[in-house]
């Protein structure tokens, strides 16, 4: 997938990103199914980078649909990555969610067993 768009794929300390052009982070995906996990995943590499000087912008190229997702690092969208990431610290620490009920299509997903969306 990634060959095909003739995407760079750079390392950075702990993350890897698909390419980066200009002042845009982009991030490849085969479908969007998941487009809100894919935001928090754009807004942490974009203040991952902003935490190191670097000032980007995020797009995410759905593949299959031929759709693209503008994703930007705000005051609004930085206090929602905030939140998720206290949600994920207190997971860490043994603070689970109850579980909601799973769609049926959440069986083949790779993240079925970390899921807790409705």
């Amino acid at each position: 997938m990634h060959k095909e768009q003739n995407s760079k794929e750079y390392i950075f300390e702990k993350i890897k990103v698909d390419d980066i052009q200009g002042d845009q982070l982009i991030e490849y995906k085969k479908t969007s199914s998941n487009l809100e996990g894919t935001k928090f995943q754009v807004l942490y590499y974009l203040d991952f980078f902003e935490s190191k000087g670097l000032h980007l912008t995020g797009l995410v190229k759905d593949l299959t649909y031929k759709q693209e997702h503008f994703i930007k690092l705000d005051d609004e969208t930085r206090l929602q990555l905030k939140s998720v990431l206290d949600s994920l610290q207190k997971m860490l620490k043994g603070i689970l969610p109850e579980k909601l009920k799973l769609k049926k299509n959440c069986k083949k997903c790779s993240f079925f067993d970390y899921c807790w969306v409705e």
